[in-house]
């Protein structure tokens, strides 16, 4: 039984972390988990897309209004359920998603140069 434990733990990566927030890559069915303290939010690579672009086109400027509300409701449609998040949270997602994000770049472009056959053999 501990095995199929361990074995079920070790399919799970994480890619980044910022403060109390995780994003975690399943080995096996290539799911992407967002742990916002005790919450797990599961996604496809094209919905993770579509939620960083969600929270990078929020208007920050208008949190720091006195007249707006200060929380933002993001709306999840594969999920069906909808996130509040306050400025702090919304700058702290945002720094996990960045950075989640260069390092997916950064994964894409060593697995290229490793496997292009040509790669070191152009002369400069």
């Amino acid at each position: 039984m501990s095995q199929a434990i361990t074995h079920k733990e070790s399919s799970s990566n994480e890619v980044f972390r910022h403060k109390s927030l995780v994003i975690d890559q399943c080995d096996t069915s290539e799911l992407f988990t967002m742990t916002l303290g005790e919450e797990k939010i599961s996604f496809r690579l094209c919905d993770l897309l579509s939620f960083k672009k969600k929270i990078f086109s929020i208007d920050l400027v208008q949190l720091f209004d006195v007249s707006y509300r200060d929380v933002e409701i993001i709306y999840l449609p594969n999920l069906d359920r909808h996130l509040l998040l306050s400025l702090e949270d919304l700058l702290s997602v945002r720094e996990l998603l960045t950075g989640t994000f260069a390092i997916l770049q950064l994964n894409s472009q060593v697995q290229r140069f490793l496997h292009n056959p040509f790669a070191g053999n152009i002369p400069h």
